[in-house]
């Protein structure tokens, strides 16, 4: 009697996403922090704007909206973790009623 599991991707590949998107979480939220103390290893990667419009303010909004993008990134990593971790245990249950 065959199990059917509601499978997206096999067991393998569901380690590989659970790894990638572990990491991934860690170094976007590492990323934000540092974007949101204003960090100037990130100032080549920023989309500024023209140079006689540079002032304080403008560039901390530039800093905090790129911040605000890496959170989001992260969140959306969190979820495919989840998705990750859901089909993992789904593998080890059918390996379990199979043994």
């Amino acid at each position: 009697m065959a199990i059917l599991i509601p499978g997206i991707c096999g067991p393998k590949a569901s380690v590989c996403c659970l790894i990638t998107s572990v990491w991934g979480v860690v170094m976007l939220i590492v990323m934000g922090i540092c974007l949101r103390f204003n960090a100037l290893a990130f100032i080549e990667d920023l989309t500024l704007p023209p140079p006689e419009n540079y002032n304080p303010e403008t560039l901390h909004e530039v800093y905090v909206q790129a911040s605000t993008n890496c959170f989001i990134a992260a969140g959306i990593y969190v979820l495919f973790l989840l998705l990750s971790v859901w089909q993992r245990r789904e593998y080890n249950k059918a390996e379990f009623r199979m043994n």
